[in-house]
């Protein structure tokens, strides 16, 4: 599907700049399901606030998904993706806006990537093309991922415009976070043992554990489309168990809608825009990414926009506790953190929501954002790490590489004893 000028005119006008923090890159796409691909297996789904007559069949693509999978080996080794999220949204969470009589259910994908959008499309386009038919395949107007053409133009068509966008590491790409975190592992097994092995061979453990051979490093040489393989051949495992949906190992993708009071959507605006100096993620240190967004319309068909009764914030962020604690808590923490944050900064964006809590009790606040929450079917992510292990993981690895530049030189007992004296990492 090429869009016309006129669809053109019609469809939101992607905006690359505001949907980049460093060398992140946010993706974050809405399309309207066919109506033949909700199974007539029931007569209808009563959501909280709303009614989508029948059960899309792209839910059951991802319950296949989550059902099948086998592990992270490939996407753990190297990817292009810091996290990527797939939802249905089926009913919009009523929370006094009264209820949106949405025609038909709609599939969100969020991503964080690292490149070009053009590049990004272009090697899943490329490479895994089955993958992406058998996502999208249930979504008006998808074109198919051959030619990448008409590829682009619906995903350009369908991508929203950020109005806040944080990484807690710009620097770094996520091929450079999961290399840093295989070095750091390596090297410390390394320190482990180093002072019982003699120089010889401490030396060649260590040029081992620097080497281009490492598996990190031998997969840092393979082409973008290579990479597009690895990662998509992932997307399709998903782990078993139930309250896995917004969970994966350590981490939670939270996913909040919350209607928009009357006549506050330039002031939210205005007050999002602020934040680009200062972002109040940036003081929970749970938090990878994370995004705001305000919407006021959705896509009911190819070209075809409808007008909400209400305008939403959107808010997804990806974090990761320090130890395998409960979802609850972990999105409790959270959540009040963030609240509590940088004079309260979330406080008042959430303000211009309809029935927010007002006052000091933040437990009543975190209730709301908690009830306001998506539904995820399927959450990817490219490692399970806090942001302060990505962060150690990267000044480990550039002690590591300054040492070795500076002491490459040197024979192995004199490797040996400066490396023992520079620790700990």
């Amino acid at each position: 599907m090429v869009l016309t000028a006129a669809e053109r005119a019609i469809w939101p006008v992607r905006d690359e700049e505001c949907n980049r923090a460093g060398r992140a890159r946010a993706m974050t796409v809405f399309t309207p399901v066919r109506g033949w691909a909700r199974l007539p297996s029931h007569a209808g789904v009563e959501g909280k606030g709303v009614r989508v007559p029948g059960w899309p069949a792209t839910e059951a693509v991802f319950l296949w998904v989550r059902a099948n999978r086998t592990g992270l080996a490939d996407i753990k080794k190297l990817s292009f993706i810091h996290f990527a999220r797939w939802g249905i949204i089926r009913s919009i969470p009523d929370l006094g806006q009264g209820a949106e009589h949405l025609r038909r259910p709609l599939f969100m994908f969020e991503s964080n990537y690292n490149g070009t959008f053009e590049q990004y499309i272009d090697a899943f386009s490329k490479v895994i093309g089955s993958g992406i038919q058998a996502f999208w395949f249930t979504s008006d107007g998808f074109p198919g991922p051959i030619p990448v053409q008409p590829f682009k133009e619906y995903i350009r068509a369908n991508e929203l415009v950020l109005d806040h966008y944080y990484c807690a590491y710009p620097v770094e790409s996520a091929t450079q976070v999961v290399a840093a975190l295989e070095l750091r592992s390596a090297n410390q097994s390394l320190l482990a043992k180093a002072k019982d092995l003699d120089p010889e061979a401490f030396a060649r453990a260590l040029d081992t554990v620097l080497s281009p051979a490492s598996p990190a490093a031998e997969l840092r040489g393979q082409d973008p489309l290579r990479q597009a393989w690895n990662a998509a051949r992932e997307l399709f495992r998903a782990a078993k168990g139930p309250g896995r949906r917004s969970r994966n190992g350590r981490s939670y993708y939270f996913t909040s809608l919350a209607p928009v009071l009357p006549g506050h959507e330039a002031e939210l605006k205005a007050d999002l825009g602020a934040l680009a100096a200062a972002s109040p993620f940036a003081a929970v240190p749970e938090v990878h990414l994370a995004r705001w967004l305000v919407i006021d319309d959705w896509p009911d068909a190819p070209g075809r926009r409808i007008k909400l009764r209400s305008s939403y914030l959107l808010c997804t962020a990806a974090v990761t506790a320090e130890e395998d604690t409960s979802s609850d808590d972990l999105l409790g923490s959270f959540l009040a953190k963030l609240l509590a944050a940088d004079g309260a900064a979330a406080i008042k964006v959430w303000s211009h929501c309809r029935n927010f809590p007002g006052g000091t009790n933040i437990e009543a606040k975190v209730d709301y954002l908690t009830s306001s929450q998506l539904d995820t079917v399927l959450f990817y992510l490219g490692y399970d790490a806090t942001p302060a292990e990505v962060d150690d993981a990267a000044t480990h690895r550039d002690r590591l590489h300054s040492f070795a530049r500076a002491n490459g030189a040197l024979d192995p007992a004199a490797l040996q004893k400066a490396y023992l004296e520079a620790s700990p990492w």
